[in-house]
């Protein structure tokens, strides 16, 4: 099974935000599992988003695309942790 979650994110003037997300993927890792997810983030002027992302267990391939677009003053911190079972495509 392959899955495409797309997250788009607009944080307004001076805002601060922690999002974290964790991905489980069910199964031993032995079929196809994909997951390719596609994150967008606005940060106007002065704000600020800390991503915290862990993807653990039973996926086989992903391919993670993160774009951050982002106004004066903005900041974005991001932290990552990938682990895949079988072969990485």
């Amino acid at each position: 099974t392959c899955a495409l979650p797309i997250y788009t994110f607009h944080i307004g003037r001076n805002s601060r935000v922690h999002y974290i997300e964790k991905h489980y993927g069910e199964g031993n890792g032995n079929g196809q599992n994909i997951m390719n997810p596609q994150t967008i983030v606005y940060l106007d002027e002065g704000a600020t988003m800390q991503m915290d992302t862990a993807q653990i267990a039973g996926i086989d391939s992903t391919k993670r695309y993160t774009r951050f677009e982002c106004a004066a003053h903005s900041e974005a911190i991001i932290t990552e942790r990938l682990l895949t079972h079988g072969r990485q495509l």
